[in-house]
C-alpha cells in the first residue's frame, strides 16, 4: 500500500529519511544506521518477501505503523544479488560522518547520510554479483534521422568502452552480439516499434529526452577524457556521439563521486564481425542452450579456459566471430605455438590457476570500492605475467644460442622472429615490460600470510617493517598488557617497592597504587592522583603517554592502515593502463592454450582461409552432439564432409525425420564460426 506521509509530523530521523526517497522514488533506498541498512514503507514491503527476511515496524506515523526491514552492512551484497536480479535497482545511502562528528556540529545533530552510488544491473563491480566469466554490458542507444541506430556500450567493471552504429535491419543481430545487462534509450525509442524488442533483452532504463543533447554530451566527454576534440578517438556520427555522452552521464548519475578512469572510447566497424542475427544465436546454442542451459551450449562445451578474464575473452570472440583473415591468422599462430611446445604449456596453465582477475580489481579501486584483496590481485598477476615472461625471455636465448652454435650467421635473426613465430602473443605478452617497481612495492607492502584470510582486520594485511608508526601502534594494541606489565618492572626497580601495582579503573584511567608506608620511597616524578584508605595511586607522564597510546592505538591502526592501502592503491592506479594490457595479455595466453589443449583432445585442424568463396570441410563432427550425446561418446560420431564452390553452390538433404538433416545444417554452420573465432 502506499503511505500518507504529514512532513510536519516526521521525527528528525523519518525527516532525513523521506527527503532522501522523495530524490530516489523509482530505486528501493538502502538506509545505513549503524550496522544495518533499513528499508522503511513501500520499500520495506517490496524487499522483506524478496529477501526473505522478517517485516517489522518502527513506531508510527499518523495513526499506522511504519514498515520497517533491514539487511547486514557486513552481508549486503548478497540481498544486493536478489534485488537486482528480480528487477529492481537499489539507492545505497550511508552515513557521510561519525556520530562523534555529528555530536561536535550539536548534541541533537542526526548523522549526515547522503546516496553515494545506485545500484542497477549494468553497474555492477562487486565479484559476489558478477558473473565471472561474462561481459557486463550497459548499452545506451539512439537513432538518427536516416533510421541507423547509434549504440555506445561499456562494461564498467573492465572499463571497456565501445561505440557503433547499426541500421536497423541488424539491430537485432547487433544487440545479441553484444548482450547487453541493461539498455539505456530515449522515450521516443522505448514507445516506438523498437520498444518492446529492446525491453525483452535486458533491463531497460529510459532517460529524458534532455539528456541526448549533442552539444551538451560532447562538452561532457571532452571533458571527462580531458580532450580538445573527440578525433584522437576516432570519427563519430552525431548520433554516435550522444549515445557515448549519454552513458557517461548515466555512470555519473549511479555511481556519484566514484566514477573512475576509463578507457576512451572505441569506434567498432560491424563490418569487421560475421553477422549472426538473434535467432541464429539461439537455434545454434553458441551461448545458452535452448533450454537456458550455458553448460549445454558450444560456449559450455569448448571453454578450457583458467582465468575468469580468459572465459570473459572467449565469450565475446564467440559472440563477435571476425571476418580479418589476418587476426585470425595470429590467433591460430598462437594456438600453434602452445600445440608445439607442451612443456611450456604445462607451465603456463600452473601459473594462469594463480592468476587472479585483474581487470576487475582494477576497476574496484577505481571506483573506491576496492578492498585489500584487490591489492593481492594485483600482485599475483603482475607476478605470474613477470615469470612468464622470464621463462620465455630464457626459452628464447637458449633457442638462439642453439642456432648460434650451428650457424652464427642466422642467431640475430632467430632472436628477432622468436616473438613473432608465435602470433598474437608477440603483439601482447611478449610487448609489454612488466612494472617491477610496482610489484616489488606490494611485495613488501603485503604480508603474504593473510593473503587467502578473510577474517584479519585491515591493518594485519600491512607487512611488518613497511609502516614504522603502523608497526608501534600494532604493537601496542596487540601487547598492552605486556607493556603494562613491562612498565610495573621498570618501576619495581627504579623504587624497589615489590607491591607496587599498575592498575585501571574507569574514573582514573591506568594508574599506579601504592601501599601508604612506602609512598616516601617516590621520586618526584610520580604525580599524585588519589589517597584511599591503604594505598595512594599516582602517575607519570610516561604512563599518561601509555594510556593515550593504548587508548588510540585500535583507531590508529586503522587510519594508517586506510593511509597505506590508499597509497598501494593510487601506485597501482598510476600504472593503470598497463596493468590491462598484462591482464589481457594473460587473457590472450589463457585462450589460445585453451583452444591447444582442445584441439590435442578432440582432434580439431587448423582451418584455412580463401578469398574465393569455397567451403570445403572433410569429416566435419557437430562439436555439440559429439560432447552431449551419450550414443556418440560411446560410438562416435559418424563424420560428414561439405564441399561448396561455383561449380555446387547448393546440397540437396534429404532424409526422414530425426535422421540428421539439421545436425548437418548446424554443424558446418558451427565449424565456420569456431574458425572466424
Amino acid at each position: 500500500m502506499d503511505y500518507p506521509i504529514d512532513e510536519n509530523s516526521l521525527t528528525p530521523m523519518m525527516t532525513q529519511y523521506w527527503a532522501v526517497k522523495k530524490e530516489h522514488k523509482e530505486h528501493l533506498l538502502f538506509y545505513r544506521m549503524g550496522d544495518f541498512y533499513e528499508l522503511f514503507f513501500r520499500d520495506a514491503e517490496i524487499a522483506a518477501p524478496l529477501l526473505d527476511i522478517v517485516l517489522t515496524h518502527r513506531s508510527k506515523h499518523m495513526d499506522q505503523d511504519i514498515p520497517m526491514c533491514g539487511v547486514p552492512v557486513a552481508t549486503v551484497n548478497d540481498y544486493l544479488a536478489k534485488l537486482v536480479q528480480a528487477g529492481f535497482t537499489v539507492a545505497i545511502c550511508e552515513q557521510l560522518e561519525s556520530p562523534q562528528e555529528a555530536k561536535e556540529r550539536g548534541y541533537k545533530e542526526l548523522v549526515r547520510r547522503g546516496v553515494v552510488r545506485i545500484v542497477t544491473p549494468g553497474t555492477l563491480t562487486e565479484e559476489t554479483l558478477l558473473e565471472a566469466r561474462r561481459p557486463n554490458n550497459l548499452v545506451a542507444i539512439t537513432v538518427s534521422q536516416n533510421d541507423t541506430f547509434s549504440l555506445a556500450s561499456i562494461d564498467i567493471s573492465t572499463g571497456r568502452f565501445l561505440v557503433e552504429s547499426s541500421p536497423s535491419v541488424e539491430l537485432a543481430a547487433t544487440i545479441s552480439r553484444l548482450c547487453p545487462r541493461e539498455i539505456l534509450m530515449s522515450s521516443r525509442i522505448r514507445n516506438g516499434p523498437w520498444g518492446n524488442f529492446l525491453a525483452q533483452q535486458a533491463s531497460v532504463s529510459i532517460l529524458p529526452d534532455s539528456k541526448f543533447n549533442l552539444r551538451i554530451e560532447e562538452e561532457r566527454l571532452q571533458k571527462f577524457f580531458n580532450v580538445h576534440d573527440l578525433f584522437s578517438f576516432g570519427s563519430f556520427s552525431k548520433s554516435e556521439i550522444i549515445a557515448c555522452g549519454a552513458l557517461l552521464d548515466y555512470l555519473h548519475l549511479t555511481q556519484k563521486e566514484a566514477l573512475g578512469p576509463l578507457s576512451p572510447p572505441r569506434k567498432v566497424v560491424p563490418q569487421e564481425y560475421v553477422v549472426v542475427d538473434a535467432s541464429t544465436r539461439r537455434n545454434l546454442e553458441l551461448v545458452c542452450s535452448c533450454k537456458g542451459d550455458p553448460k549445454n551450449s558450444l560456449l559450455g562445451v569448448i571453454d578450457q579456459t583458467i582465468t575468469a578474464h580468459g572465459g570473459r575473452l572467449l565469450f565475446e570472440r564467440l559472440s563477435s566471430p571476425i571476418r580479418n583473415i589476418k587476426t585470425l591468422e595470429a590467433r591460430l599462430d598462437a594456438i600453434d605455438f602452445w600445440r608445439h611446445h607442451t612443456e611450456e604449456h604445462i607451465f603456463v596453465t600452473k601459473l594462469l590457476k594463480k592468476t587472479p582477475d585483474a581487470t576487475r580489481a582494477l576497476s574496484r579501486l577505481s571506483l573506491k570500492r576496492g578492498t585489500i584483496r584487490d591489492l593481492y590481485t594485483i600482485l599475483e598477476t603482475l607476478k605470474s605475467f613477470r615469470s612468464i615472461q622470464d621463462h620465455f625471455s630464457v626459452l628464447f636465448q637458449r633457442k638462439a644460442f642453439s642456432v648460434a652454435s650451428n650457424d652464427s650467421a642466422s642467431c640475430s635473426e632467430e632472436c628477432k622472429n622468436a616473438p613473432e613465430n608465435t602470433g598474437e602473443l608477440s603483439s601482447t605478452l611478449f610487448a609489454l615490460s612488466c612494472p617491477v617497481q610496482l610489484q616489488e612495492l606490494l611485495e613488501k607492502a603485503l604480508f603474504d600470510v593473510c593473503k587467502g584470510t578473510s577474517q584479519a582486520s585491515p591493518e594485519d594485511f600491512i607487512a611488518p617493517n613497511f609502516c614504522a608508526e603502523l608497526d608501534q601502534y600494532r604493537m601496542m594494541r596487540d601487547r598492552s598488557k605486556e607493556l603494562i606489565a613491562n612498565l610495573r618492572k621498570h618501576y619495581i626497580t627504579e623504587t624497589g617497592i615489590n607491591s607496587l601495582k599498575i592498575q585501571f579503573n574507569h574514573i582514573l584511567g591506568w594508574h599506579i597504587d601504592v601501599p601508604v608506608s612506602q609512598v616516601s620511597r617516590l621520586p618526584e616524578t610520580f604525580i599524585h592522583r588519589q589517597t584511599l584508605a591503604s594505598s595512594v595511586r599516582y602517575t607519570t607522564l610516561e604512563l599518561q603517554e601509555l594510556q593515550e597510546n593504548l587508548a588510540t592505538a585500535t583507531d590508529r591502526c586503522a587510519v594508517l592502515a586506510q593511509q597505506v592501502f590508499s597509497d598501494l592503491a593510487k601506485a597501482i592506479l598510476n600504472q593503470a593502463k598497463t596493468i590491462k594490457e598484462i591482464a589481457y595479455a594473460l587473457a590472450v595466453v589463457d585462450i589460445s592454450q585453451s583452444f591447444a589443449h582442445l584441439a590435442r583432445e578432440r582432434q580439431y585442424v587448423r582451418p584455412t582461409f580463401t578469398q574465393a568463396p569455397i567451403l570445403s570441410i572433410t569429416k566435419g563432427r557437430h562439436p555439440l552432439v559429439e560432447c552431449r550425446d551419450i550414443s556418440a561418446q560411446k560410438n562416435g560420431f559418424v563424420a560428414n564432409s561439405c564441399h561448396l564452390d561455383d561449380s555446387a553452390t547448393f546440397v540437396l538433404l534429404t532424409g526422414p525425420n530425426m535422421a540428421g538433416k539439421s545436425t548437418y545444417l548446424r554443424q558446418n554452420v558451427l565449424i565456420s564460426l569456431m574458425g572466424h573465432m
